[in-house]
């Protein structure tokens, strides 16, 4: 059985805490949970032995929810499979194709407050999005690029 959570909780803004949780053996295992505790929204990604995985999300507390509401709910059966192998539940090219648009519409924004910095990028260039400590999407990225 699979069970989508939504929780609500209240600090200073409202935010909600989609979770993704899996019935096995008869005990209820979380494998999906978006989370904005420590001050920054993530994924918390489970595998069947309790081992977690963060994601920084890098994205604002209202895409987070986005992301996270559309994710699980077209992803729930790949995550369901995952977790019950003992993988982390994860779509790596959907997850980095998402935090790659963020990142180019926040790159995008940048260009249009700062029109001078594009003096500085040649002509032709492939600009490849970064991010220092996420050494997978790095690959990803340069590898799509």
């Amino acid at each position: 059985m699979v069970r989508l959570v939504r929780h609500c909780q209240t600090k200073e803004t409202e935010t909600d805490r989609p979770n993704l949780n899996h019935y096995a053996s008869s005990l209820l295992y979380p494998s999906i949970r978006y989370d904005c505790a420590h001050d920054y929204a993530h994924k918390d990604c489970y595998n069947i032995n309790g081992q977690c995985r963060k994601i920084n999300l890098f994205l604002d507390y209202r895409d987070a929810l986005i992301l996270a509401d559309d994710d699980i709910n077209e992803n729930w059966e790949i995550y369901r499979g995952k977790f019950l192998k003992g993988d982390f539940s994860m779509t790596d090219k959907k997850r980095f194709t998402e935090k790659n648009s963020m990142l180019v519409k926040e790159f995008d924004r940048y260009v249009l407050e700062h029109p001078k910095f594009t003096d500085k990028i040649p002509n032709n260039a492939l600009i490849v999005m970064q991010i220092e400590g996420d050494d997978e999407f790095n690959n990803w990225a340069r590898e799509t690029a």
